[in-house]
């Protein structure tokens, strides 16, 4: 099956916070993180099956050599990207807006969380 790609604007922001990071330390591994990203984008859309849906339909598909994950979401034959997100960030309240973006009632809404009522 042929599948369409999406990606929500928090996923593009996710995804422009990464390349800024990377780029300050070294220029080539962001080079070579969106190989990877572009390579696990390519497996999903291979096997979006694949991985196990974790909470309300959404799945995560781990970038192995990169402590990201990509959050998606199988709707039909459209696979959305909600987020892409640092598997090892200590999420606190001083955090990006990481938590109280957190996600999704359904494919257009997203459930607003404080970091305060988050337990790790």
């Amino acid at each position: 099956m042929v599948y369409e790609l999406r990606f929500r604007k928090e996923a593009e922001r996710d995804l422009e916070e990464i390349r800024e990071h990377y780029d300050s330390i070294l220029s080539s591994l962001t080079t070579k993180l969106f190989k990877e990203f572009f390579w696990t984008m390519q497996f999903i859309e291979m096997e979006p099956k694949l991985f196990q849906e974790r909470y309300r339909g959404i799945r995560i598909a781990p970038m192995y050599r990169f402590p990201y994950g990509i959050h998606y979401k199988i709707n039909g034959n459209r696979i959305v990207i909600y987020r892409v997100l640092n598997t090892k960030r200590y999420l606190n309240s001083n955090s990006h807006n990481l938590i109280r973006q957190l996600w999704l009632l359904q494919t257009t809404q997203i459930f607003y969380i404080s970091s305060r009522n988050y337990i790790c």
